[in-house]
């Protein structure tokens, strides 16, 4: 058994199981002392993504070159997203941005979002379309009552959000999974890190990481900025802007190439 969490429950729960042999991922909370092995979570190459997995594997004799994430969806979800992208979305294709996570040190500034979607606008007059949860409706709101953004929040399923992200033209977003469902989809993607620095290297050509290092990043669960998030009020729009404009270039003359 693999307990891939690391914590105290999924080791009990791998004990429970009665496995012969029991490898957890960075055990802690007492789980390392219910495993047979534990490898750790950090001696991968951290600029690469899902660094601690490729570790993991390599330490169990598995091939884990060539690495490519994959992410499949039933035929019902790229239906229902595809409804979506008939309703909002303009023939020529559509941005998705992803401004939603769990902490608010992972978060860009609501001001930054609202000037992106702008010049996504008046750059490439093309709908940007904003993905979350349920409980990122409030947050949703505040950003889409000042710029055009359509605000799709709370109203998909993770797989229809997912079937999104699949077809869009440029994804934009912070450490959160959606974010990283760009790169396994190899979209064009832009990640926004600050106090999180989960990797460098996303695994996709299409895909570009803005992180500034500043000297307390990454800072993960214990800002010292006084909630100033420097790390990432630094990330301008302009910024992201040229970032994101050769990907969406290259993708241009690929379609033109393609026609």
């Amino acid at each position: 058994v693999l307990d891939l969490q690391g914590l105290l429950k999924s080791g009990l729960m791998a004990w429970l199981s009665g496995a012969g042999q029991r490898i957890g991922l960075g055990s802690r909370e007492g789980a390392q002392f219910l495993m047979h092995q534990v490898v750790s979570r950090h001696d991968g190459n951290p600029d690469q993504i899902s660094s601690e997995y490729r570790y993991l594997g390599a330490q169990l004799g598995l091939a884990v070159e060539p690495w490519q994430m994959c992410i499949s969806l039933d035929p019902a979800s790229h239906q229902q997203a595809d409804m979506l992208i008939r309703a909002h979305a303009a023939e020529k294709g559509f941005v998705v941005i992803c401004p939603f996570t769990t902490r608010p040190q992972k978060h860009w500034f609501n001001a930054h979002w609202i000037e992106l979607v702008e010049k996504i606008n008046s750059t490439w007059r093309l709908p940007v379309l904003m993905l979350g949860g349920p409980a990122d409706r409030e947050a949703a709101q505040t950003i889409s009552a000042h710029c055009p953004v359509t605000d799709l929040s709370g109203q998909t399923s993770l797989r229809v959000a997912a079937a999104l992200i699949a077809h869009c033209r440029l994804l934009v977003g912070v450490d959160t999974g959606l974010t990283h469902m760009g790169h396994a989809f190899r979209v064009p993607t832009v990640a926004l890190f600050g106090s999180t620095r989960p990797y460098l290297e996303p695994g996709s050509p299409r895909s570009r990481v803005i992180y500034h290092a500043l000297s307390c990043s990454p800072c993960k669960r214990h800002p010292t900025c006084d909630g100033r998030f420097d790390c990432l009020r630094h990330i301008t729009a302009d910024e992201v802007m040229e970032v994101a404009q050769p990907l969406m270039e290259e993708t241009h003359h690929n379609e033109s190439a393609a026609c």
